[in-house]
């Protein structure tokens, strides 16, 4: 098992990805803590986790509801944090001359200052021990644009320079920061595009299907384990060789 002994942090576990990468981390033997943003979501993902993971409920967006989850976090677990999966996110598909600044903010609030800040508290538990794993959820329209996708591609590409940046700054510590840039996988997100859509979509994915939560969840793992030991500041694209 890759991850046997980490202590580990996903966040938007509730479904999707989140879900997927949240069951692959505890089969590969890790503690995870899984993140979901309303109280409603807690039973369902925890029996969806089979019991074996830690829920906690608070909005990503919120400094003070991190910050406790954070303390929280530290108490339980005597200040050991291995491994944080920034896959919380908001997804908007809009007209960039529709798109409304308040839309614009929601979008970055989730999507980029709360990834920012949850890195920020995850490495200063990482420093200590002078080891540790980031994996931020970027996405393929964050690296290649699309359009009616102007705001959340924006959001995303945001998550691209962020990853590299950080991964510089704490390298020297072990401290290791890389991204997973899904394409087009089946999920909530993508689920409202049926039938002719969907079809022409997949003509411009090189493998001719949608992806798999957990073939994502897997490309998380191996980045947050010591498998990936050398491999830092990278954009993993996981899209089937897709060429929208």
């Amino acid at each position: 098992m890759i991850l046997q002994g980490k202590t580990i942090l996903v966040t938007g576990a509730y479904t999707g990805i989140g879900l997927a990468t949240a069951k692959y981390c505890l089969a590969e033997g890790a503690r995870v803590f899984a993140n979901v943003k309303e109280e409603h979501m807690v039973g369902p993902t925890y029996d969806a986790l089979s019991g074996e993971a830690e829920i906690l409920q608070y909005d990503v967006a919120d400094a003070q509801s991190v910050r406790a989850a954070f303390a929280k976090i530290e108490a339980q677990t005597h200040s050991t944090l291995d491994g944080l999966v920034n896959n919380a996110g908001i997804f908007r598909e809009e007209s960039f001359l529709e798109t409304s600044l308040e839309q614009f903010s929601e979008l970055l609030d989730v999507n980029v200052k709360a990834t920012f800040f949850h890195s920020q508290l995850a490495t200063k538990l990482m420093l200590p021990k002078k080891s540790g794993s980031i994996v931020n959820m970027c996405s393929y329209v964050g690296t290649h644009g699309a359009a009616f996708f102007a705001a959340y591609a924006s959001t995303k590409g945001c998550l691209a320079s962020m990853t590299k940046s950080i991964a510089k700054e704490v390298g020297a510590d072990n401290i290791r920061v890389n991204g997973v840039a899904p394409g087009f996988i089946a999920s909530n997100m993508t689920a409202h595009y049926q039938d002719e859509i969907h079809d022409m979509l997949m003509t411009n994915v090189a493998m001719a299907r949608p992806g798999q939560p957990l073939e994502v969840a897997s490309a998380v793992g191996f980045l947050l384990s010591e498998q990936a030991s050398y491999i830092s500041g990278q954009i993993l694209e996981v899209d089937g060789a897709a060429f929208f």
